[in-house]
């Protein structure tokens, strides 16, 4: 859920805040706040992190590889890595790594989360 639509259902800013402080919202990147029950798994936090990511984006390199089932995931708070089409704007949420792609690329969905395939992570 995005700021925005937490403040058309009534909530203040202040309101929003309090909820991230005291644990009632969990808050992984920017703009984005989940129920922290759901907030739990890795893949509940990249499924939030997609919705604000540009039209074509895709896990890469190890945040990929872990989500294909290869290699240790590093903590979400060390870097989400994501590629994107080239001439992307890039976005600059806390903790997101982002890498232009030079050549078009193929994409999966694992989980329900875009990444490259298992030939171009591996």
């Amino acid at each position: 859920m995005r700021f925005q639509e937490l403040r058309l259902s009534g909530l203040s800013a202040s309101q929003v805040r309090r909820r991230v402080e005291d644990g009632r919202l969990a808050h992984p990147f920017h703009d984005v706040y989940l129920d922290p029950v759901t907030a739990i798994g890795r893949e509940a936090r990249l499924r939030a992190l997609v919705e604000r990511l540009p039209p074509g984006a895709a896990m890469c390199r190890q945040t990929a590889a872990a989500l294909h089932g290869f290699g240790d995931f590093a903590p979400l708070p060390r870097g989400v890595h994501v590629v994107l089409p080239p001439d992307t704007w890039r976005p600059t949420f806390r903790s997101l790594r982002t890498h232009e792609a030079v050549l078009a690329f193929e994409t999966v969905l694992v989980s329900g989360i875009p990444c490259t395939t298992i030939a171009r992570t591996a």
